[in-house]
């Protein structure tokens, strides 16, 4: 975990402030994820099922492979960083953001990486990057490498932009950036939490020098669903699950919701949506822009374009 530049006070140069192990307790065991119960529950009777099918997550007919236990940070380096205090709760939901789950050799699990941040009152943020793997099945065999980009960029980014120009192409994210202007709702969705960092961090350093003052949660553990209903602007990623129908994912009924879906290079505009000025002509020099910084063809190469959402 590092900080963010915008913090205050003078704070030393580290590569990082801490290091976490989240995982399973073995002194106090296995504990059902009353969070992710909870969710449940509301899922179930906003659905019109029998919430008490849920049964606040102790259903014990049910398989512990179907069920979610909760993680708990079971050590950090340095105790405490005095510019930059420890928020045990909150690394240990977003290194884990849908808890503990099990899987069988059957199951194909390689090691994953994502990464977050963590915004406080002040708007300083903290950034953290997350190695998961199954302990049963996995272990680090191949070198991690972490790197902070240069001082001598403008502005300091924590993310490749070019990355996220190759998830969406050029024209759908000038489209997304129009909304964050507009201070619209955005909801990014992929099955990828490392794509859902990618693509809000790249949007919100576009904005440089200004900075997006709205709600901002990159990556929505699965617990925190029901703040997609606050009327307010923000920009936060769910993460989506393989084999979901999009036609049965619900949202928010606003007409000021723009709808990103990462993996499908796809954009549903809010109604009545305005057009970024000379866009053919902005869209052309980002697309020269790219060539020369000799990104992929995939990057300049107009993904699906993004098209109005659906009527209510």
């Amino acid at each position: 975990m590092s900080g963010g530049s915008t913090g205050t006070g003078a704070a030393p140069c580290r590569f990082a402030h801490y290091f976490v192990i989240c995982g399973i307790d073995t002194e106090t065991g296995l504990e059902p994820d009353e969070l992710a119960a909870l969710y449940q529950w509301l899922e179930a009777d906003r659905l019109g099922r029998s919430p008490e099918a849920a049964n606040e997550g102790e259903n014990f007919e049910e398989s512990p492979l179907k069920r979610t236990f909760k993680s708990k940070v079971l050590a950090h380096f340095p105790e405490n960083v005095e510019w930059n205090p420890f928020d045990r709760d909150a690394v240990n939901m977003l290194c884990m953001p849908k808890g503990l789950s099990f899987r069988t050799q059957a199951d194909e699990r390689e090691p994953q990486f994502h990464s977050f941040l963590i915004t406080r009152e002040d708007g300083s943020r903290t950034y953290g990057f997350v190695h998961t793997f199954y302990e049963e099945f996995h272990g680090v065999y191949e070198p991690i490498v972490c790197q902070r980009p240069g001082p001598g960029e403008l502005p300091l980014a924590e993310f490749p932009l070019g990355t996220a120009f190759q998830l969406l192409g050029v024209e759908n994210l000038v489209q997304v950036f129009t909304c964050v202007l507009l201070e619209m709702q955005i909801l990014l969705y992929s099955q990828d939490y490392q794509r859902l960092m990618t693509v809000a961090e790249g949007i919100t350093t576009l904005l440089f020098p200004f900075q997006w003052q709205h709600v901002y949660v990159p990556i929505l553990p699965a617990s925190l669903r029901h703040f997609l209903d606050a009327p307010v602007p923000y920009l936060m990623g769910l993460q989506s699950k393989e084999g979901t129908d999009r036609s049965k994912l619900e949202l928010p009924q606003e007409a000021n919701l723009c709808f990103v879906d990462i993996d499908h290079h796809c954009v549903e505009l809010p109604e009545d949506f305005p057009q970024f000025p000379n866009k053919a002509q902005f869209v052309q020099e980002l697309t020269e822009v790219l060539l020369r910084r000799r990104l992929p063809e995939d990057a300049r190469r107009a993904r699906r374009p993004a098209r109005p959402a659906p009527p209510a």
